[in-house]
């Protein structure tokens, strides 16, 4: 839908409301790819579902919401000690490993910041790259990008391991780099919790090598209009 600027393809960006720290860079995404019927559908569909919701079970739970946002950085305070092992955000997994928090916040600015900004390059240009890598990144950029991921969330790199893996498959690797950011990436959520026993956290590390070497292979695969 969205190569033929199909403007339902909004409803599936505007059910991502149902996990909205996940949506975070979707609007400037679309902005930046100038997909304005896209854009108006997402923001209708949030909008229906945000009315459907209030008729259904009142007013009381934009109250109700707004008061369980503080826990997480409550959470983070005390370190997240029961859900250490799922975290995979720069900015909790860099304070659980002994940073305090305005440097977890600023590292956690300064990664999304650089996200942001190559997401936004990618889709606010016209070129021949691969649309299937593009998403891949966007992808990866998503949990990145927001303070709030976890492990459980990385089902979304789906999109970008088999992206990447089907280009392998028919071009072979770019070298052992970009293979071994494809293999720790698909171990990330087996690693995480056995190291965390030992108080290291590296899901967001491992998130940012395997955005670099997405990254450096859509440079490889673009291919610029003459």
């Amino acid at each position: 839908g969205w190569q033929r600027r199909r403007s339902w393809t909004g409803v599936a960006f505007g059910l991502m409301v149902i996990k909205p720290q996940l949506g975070l860079l979707l609007p400037f995404v679309l902005i930046a790819a100038r997909q304005w019927g896209i854009l108006a559908v997402a923001v209708m569909t949030v909008l229906v579902l945000a009315l459907f919701s209030t008729l259904l079970l009142g007013t009381g739970i934009w109250h109700d919401h707004a008061a369980i946002l503080p826990l997480f950085n409550r959470f983070a305070h005390e370190k997240f000690a029961p859900y250490a092992a799922m975290v995979a955000s720069p900015y909790v997994s860099l304070h659980l490993m002994g940073a305090p928090l305005f440097i977890a916040a600023w590292a956690q600015a300064t990664i999304s910041l650089f996200v942001l900004l190559v997401i936004l390059n990618l889709f606010a240009h016209p070129h021949q790259g691969s649309p299937c890598l593009r998403f891949g990144l966007l992808a990866c950029g998503i949990l990145l990008a927001t303070p709030h991921s976890m492990v459980y969330d990385t089902p979304l790199l789906a999109i970008a391991t088999a992206t990447l893996f089907m280009v392998a498959w028919r071009k072979g690797w770019a070298d052992s780099f970009e293979m071994g950011a494809f293999v720790i990436i698909l171990l990330m959520p087996f690693l995480q919790p056995l190291l965390m026993q030992y108080g290291v956290a590296v899901s967001w590390l491992f998130l940012l090598v395997f955005f670099a070497a997405l990254l450096r292979r859509y440079r490889m695969e673009f291919q610029p209009i003459n």
